[in-house]
């Protein structure tokens, strides 16, 4: 069975600040990389009206989620003035911690049902 878990997050970017919202996120992928080897994927998508961003992240398991959690967890103040978060997908085993430390967000749960990954 796969570990891995990831997410992805919908959120709205405030007016006028999408300049700030790519130096946040080069600040944060900067650190990630460097500082969380279970984080298997940092990605952010931004929609084509430059309206929504998505951010999918994926992770070794749950360890590593809440790794990530808890080392980004001082940036996200900032990333919250930049952009809201409308919409969560959490993919894969989320362990009860997981489930704890993400429940304000009110996340929807999806658990594998076929497929498979490289």
């Amino acid at each position: 069975m796969n570990s891995n878990i990831s997410w992805n997050v919908e959120a709205k970017i405030k007016n006028g600040k999408l300049d700030e919202l790519q130096e946040w996120i080069t600040k944060a992928s900067y650190q990630v990389k460097k500082n969380e080897i279970g984080t298997l994927a940092y990605e952010f998508w931004l929609s084509q009206d430059k309206e929504y961003i998505h951010y999918y992240n994926r992770y070794l398991n749950s360890d590593a989620l809440i790794l990530h959690m808890n080392s980004i967890s001082q940036m996200l103040p900032e990333l919250l003035k930049l952009a809201t978060p409308k919409k969560i997908a959490v993919y894969g085993p989320a362990n009860d911690c997981v489930k704890n430390i993400l429940k304000h967000l009110n996340p929807s749960y999806f658990n594998n049902y076929g497929g498979f990954t490289r």
